[in-house]
C-alpha cells in the first residue's frame, strides 16, 4: 500500500510538472466571465464611455498609479506600444481605488505623453476580479475575450529594487504579436513586480 501511495504521488507531480511545461511552451487561454468583459469605466478627460472589451478586438488592460516610480519608469514603453499597435490593440490605464484626483491622473498622462484611455476602478471591481496586486500590471485579452497573458511589461525590474541595464525579454511586446498575428503567446504568465495598489 505504500509503495502504491509513493508510486500515486510521482505520478501527480509527473504529470503536473509536464502540464506546467506545456502551459509555457504553448501558451493557455482562461475565459473571463461576461460580467468583467461587459464593464464599462469612464474616461477621466473625456468623460466618455470606454468599454473594457469588444468583441473581436485585442485588448491590454493596465493596472497603474500615477505616483508609482515603476508606472512613471514605464510610461515612456506603454505609449511606444500603443503607439506601435496602433488600430489593432485597444490599450487602457485602469487606476485602481480613490487615492488620486482627477488632476494627479491628468498630470501623469500630460508629464508622460500618454495617448491611450485613462479610467478609475473606484471599488477595485475589476482589479479584485482580475486578482491584480501591482502597479504596472498588465493582462492581454484577445478577440474572443480570452486572457492570453499576464504579468509585467518586461524583465527590466526582476526584483524590488533590482533593474537591469535593459531588458532581455520582452513580455508584453511579445504576447501582443502573438496575439494580433493569431498564436498561442508562448510565455502566458510572469510575476509583475512593482507598487503594491493600495487598499484606498
Amino acid at each position: 500500500m505504500k509503495h502504491f501511495f509513493t508510486i500515486k504521488a510521482l505520478f501527480a507531480i509527473v504529470t503536473i510538472t509536464i502540464i506546467s511545461w506545456w502551459g509555457a511552451s504553448f501558451g493557455y487561454t482562461q475565459p473571463l466571465s461576461p460580467n468583467l468583459l461587459a464593464t464599462t469605466f469612464t474616461e477621466v478627460k473625456t468623460k466618455a464611455a470606454v468599454p473594457l472589451w469588444q468583441k473581436g478586438q485585442v485588448s491590454v488592460w493596465i493596472f497603474i498609479s500615477p505616483e508609482c516610480p515603476m508606472c512613471q519608469n514605464y510610461a515612456p514603453t506603454l505609449k511606444s506600444l500603443g503607439e506601435a499597435f496602433g488600430q489593432k490593440v485597444q490599450f487602457i490605464g485602469i487606476i485602481p481605488g480613490t487615492a488620486y484626483t482627477r488632476k494627479e491622473i491628468e498630470s501623469y498622462r500630460e508629464a508622460y505623453s500618454i495617448g491611450f484611455s485613462l479610467v478609475v476602478d473606484s471599488t477595485f471591481k475589476t482589479s479584485n476580479q482580475l486578482k491584480a496586486t501591482v502597479t504596472p500590471e498588465v493582462f492581454v485579452v484577445n478577440e474572443l475575450g480570452q486572457l492570453v497573458y499576464s504579468g509585467a511589461v518586461d524583465n527590466w525590474l526582476y526584483d524590488l529594487g533590482k533593474k537591469r541595464k535593459a531588458p532581455t525579454e520582452h513580455f508584453l511586446k511579445d504576447a501582443l504579436e502573438a496575439t494580433v498575428a493569431g498564436r498561442k503567446v508562448v510565455k502566458p504568465r510572469t510575476t509583475a513586480k512593482g507598487c503594491l495598489i493600495n487598499d484606498f
